[in-house]
């Protein structure tokens, strides 16, 4: 909520990409059956880090 922002004062973040994604396929089930946990790996790529990733 962009209006938010001038009036927060904490921190303001948002969720890794993979994060966003993956909660957007899982809530569908969750209001069907809840989910209590869920095991999740990505891979990502090394060139999202740039030439300093080792």
């Amino acid at each position: 909520n962009p209006d938010d922002v001038e009036n927060h004062k904490g921190i303001i973040s948002n969720p890794n990409c993979s994060t966003t994604i993956f909660v957007v396929a899982l809530y569908p089930l969750h209001q069907i059956a809840r989910v209590k946990r869920a095991v999740v790996t990505t891979m990502q790529a090394v060139s999202g880090a740039g030439i300093a990733a080792k």
